[in-house]
């Protein structure tokens, strides 16, 4: 009786208690069960329909055949309501038919037609097939189309090659040769981890003293060097691209920035490795700063069917960084020797017979549809590969954060090997998320070993540090092959642009690309560079773009980060064609990327706000430096700041000088300054997005630490203490090259001075107590010491 009681209803998904009187209907009716029809819905059974319950055999074929009637006579009548008729018998009870209406569902969702007007749901994607969305129970709601096109392509490994896309060109032109590293710096070259310049806890110099001051980079003479060649002016680049028949030419300037958006996309954001590094960054980010993923603009500049990228970067802005500048004076200031670099400063005269109208060394390489330019920095022809190698002058925590203020920021010191601050390690954390991928980019494309980094504060050299390539992709790929990521790489980049300058035909064309973090998805915005309204009769159009990538393993979808750490084969090729791919994913491939490139079907207005919303992420935000704290003052400095030789070193400097001489805002000012508060646009100035702010809380910190570094500098040198240096006769032998000046000796070419024993000997270079011998240590080594004894040479300074 009990589980008679339990009985229910299922009807429109719904389970429904029956009414109390239908219940007892049923418990007293059991003899009159023939001619009691059945209540149960005439619907299919549910998940959630409570099982039949038990009636005797005789009754429950009967109640089955009623049930069948009342269905049937429910479809005839369409869900209405019948008269109730008497249930026969003395019972007394009437007879309840089905009733299909249920009224109006509170629970469903409202229609499309109610939904906001604005609001910020973005189109789906996926292409919806016509039988999908007819088999649906609910229909799509009518959006608009997400897309006007569409194409799609794989991107395939071939696991029994194992090259890369690029195959080198001969150079039009004749070039200088590739320049060598002097001051015995080759020795970093083959010890891995940092090279002290000075060991901070003996203060033995492992290389000449002479590199660990700096030059003013208001005292280099830059006109006297070959400057950067954009890759519009490269007539060069221009010249091959057109023998090869291949449409688009860039350096590595200009691409490196979209081969990045490229793996952001392919990679699916995949995290960089930080696990060789101490305990202390173990909970730090792992993720690439927003310095690296902010969105790159470049303009490809069409010339009788090529079209040259050029980077799209405020040339006044560039030239108002000081790192700019720094990093040529630096690589001429690691190459050469101290005679030949004292002829590069404005102090000495100009000589006509030193110049060299040749080029500077390149490496020219194509692809399929690429000729990639690369400069060579420094070769040594005892690394593996080519030997070729980069030089990368990169600049302390505080100077990259608080630029214009790099003067006063140029004491802060590198004193110990590991930790959060003024540490080796944590500039090499700041390396992988900020600058490993863009250098292992820039040594694919130049097909280089790796790339020297020398760690300064615009002032002082603190050490040296070789990080092969196969380091940085470890860092960043983990156990991912590099080439087939590059390949990869290379081959979305040459679809993409192939579409983009399809759209305007033959022309110059604006681009913009953005994988912003978490999207997968990139995003790519092109416009014609010239266009004239009255001619075009409308306004200048943009195109967007949106690219995605799904990436298979064995026939099996993955994601990215899975597919990019894959360790299998290399090589790669692609499909170029709107009709499809002449290959898809099989098992026989590592490893298959399947792009899809559509573009959007947005009206102008949202791609716009689209676009500038993209340029806002490009904004740069600069702190005032110290002295500095209103638009007017900053206005004065800026247009003063020239580190090319516009304006005299004396002129600039005195500007600096002058207004940081003056007093700083007043105590009662907020110790805490938020990023957003304070913040001034400056539409003066060369970029609309160029902003200036009031220095925050870390940099405050900042700027503290480089004065206490600054302090204990001016202590060690009032001690007076004689230098002490321990390398190589070679490594000294252009560094040493001078002319004899009071009572200091002159040791050059390698030689010892004359008229002293063989095995030793000891010589005073500009106040430096210096002792040669070739006795129990090895050949050439070269140590002083205070009392003027030949010591022991002391081992070299271990790495991170």
């Amino acid at each position: 009786m009990q589980a008679m009681n339990r009985l229910a209803l299922t009807i429109a998904g719904r389970r429904v208690v029956q009414p109390f009187y239908v219940r007892n209907l049923r418990v007293s009716a059991r003899t009159h069960s023939e001619s009691i029809p059945d209540v149960s819905p005439p619907t299919a059974n549910h998940c959630d329909a409570l099982p039949p319950q038990p009636t005797k055999k005789n009754t429950s074929n009967v109640t089955r055949k009623k049930t069948k009637a009342a269905t049937k006579q429910s479809k005839r009548t369409g869900g209405q309501k019948t008269p109730p008729e008497k249930i026969s018998g003395d019972s007394g009870f009437t007879r309840d038919t089905w009733n299909g209406d249920w009224g109006k569902d509170e629970l469903a969702p409202p229609s499309s037609k109610k939904r906001r007007a604005g609001s910020k749901r973005r189109p789906r994607k996926e292409n919806v097939s016509a039988n999908s969305q007819a088999s649906s129970s609910r229909a799509l709601p009518p959006h608009r189309i997400p897309y006007v096109r569409r194409t799609e392509g794989y991107i395939s490994d071939d696991t029994e090659k194992c090259t890369t896309v690029l195959r080198d060109v001969e150079s039009p032109s004749e070039h200088k040769p590739i320049a060598q590293l002097a001051h015995g710096l080759d020795r970093v070259l083959f010890n891995p981890g940092i090279y002290w310049l000075r060991d901070p806890r003996s203060r033995i110099y492992n290389f000449t003293p002479w590199l660990e001051s700096i030059p003013s980079v208001t005292d280099f003479a830059f006109e006297r060097v070959t400057g950067f060649v954009k890759s519009s002016m490269d007539n060069d680049l221009w010249k091959v691209a057109k023998q090869h028949k291949r449409p688009f030419a860039g350096s590595t300037s200009s691409l490196t920035g979209l081969l990045s958006h490229c793996y952001f996309l392919i990679s699916g954001d995949k995290d960089v490795d930080t696990s060789s590094l101490s305990r202390g960054f173990s909970h730090q980010p792992t993720n690439f700063t927003p310095g690296q993923r902010m969105p790159t603009s470049v303009v490809l500049n069409h010339k009788e069917g090529v079209w040259l990228i050029d980077s799209d970067k405020t040339e006044e802005l560039a030239e108002k960084n000081v790192l700019t500048w720094m990093g040529t004076m630096l690589e001429k200031f690691l190459t050469v020797s101290e005679g030949e670099f004292k002829k590069l400063l404005r102090s000495s005269p100009v000589s006509e017979e030193d110049a060299d109208t040749r080029r500077e060394a390149y490496r020219y390489a194509m692809s399929d549809r690429f000729v990639m330019r690369s400069q060579l920095d420094c070769v040594d022809s005892r690394l593996p590969g080519t030997g070729v190698f980069d030089i990368k002058t990169r600049a302390a925590l505080p100077i990259r954060l608080d630029i214009l203020n790099y003067e006063e920021n140029s004491g802060y010191l590198i004193k110990s090997l590991t930790g959060p601050l003024e540490s080796f390690e944590r500039e090499y954390y700041d390396l992988i998320r900020s600058a490993f991928l863009k250098y292992s980019f820039q040594a694919r494309i130049g097909n280089m070993d790796g790339v020297l980094v020398a760690y300064h504060n615009t002032a002082r050299i603190f050490g040296f540090q070789y990080v092969s390539l196969e380091e940085m992709e470890e860092r960043l790929y983990g156990s991912g092959n590099g080439t087939r990521i590059f390949n990869k790489c290379v081959s979305l980049l040459e679809r993409v642009l192939s579409d983009a300058v399809s759209i305007y035909g033959e022309r110059s064309v604006r681009c913009t690309f953005e994988t912003r973090e978490l999207s997968q998805e990139l995003n790519v915005w092109i416009q014609p560079v010239e266009w004239d309204d009255e001619a075009e009769g409308k306004p200048c159009p943009i195109t967007e773009l949106d690219v995605r990538v799904t990436n298979f393993l064995d026939g099996k979808e993955v994601k990215g980060s899975k597919a990019v750490a894959d360790g299998r084969g290399c090589g790669c090729y692609s499909d170029y064609t709107y009709e499809g791919c002449y290959s898809s994913p099989t098992a026989s491939h590592a490893g298959v990327a399947q792009w899809t490139l559509t573009e959007a079907a947005l009206d102008q207005t949202d791609i716009q706000r689209r676009l500038e919303a993209a340029r806002e992420r490009q904004f740069t935000a600069l702190s005032f430096p110290a002295g500095i704290t209103t638009l007017e003052e900053m206005e004065k400095v800026w247009a003063k700041i020239d580190f090319g030789g516009k304006h005299s070193a004396q002129e600039m400097m005195a500007a600096m000088t002058q207004l940081a001489s003056q007093p700083a805002a007043s105590e009662g000012q907020s110790e805490d300054v938020d990023d957003a508060v304070g913040a001034t646009p400056t539409s003066s100035f060369p970029s609309a997005f160029l902003t200036f702010r009031e220095p925050d809380k870390s940099i405050r910190q900042l700027r503290q630490l480089a004065q206490q570094g600054r302090e204990k500098t001016l202590r060690e040198e009032a001690e007076g203490r004689e230098k002490v240096v321990w390398g190589s006769v070679d490594g000294w032998r252009d560094a040493q090259m001078r002319r004899e000046e009071g009572d200091c000796a002159v040791l050059g070419g390698g030689t010892l001075p004359t008229g002293t024993d063989d095995r030793s000997a000891s010589a005073e270079l500009d106040g430096i107590v210096v002792s040669v011998g070739d006795g129990d240590g090895d050949e050439g080594e070269l140590v002083a010491d205070r009392d003027d004894s030949v010591t022991p040479a002391p081992e070299k300074p271990s790495g991170v």
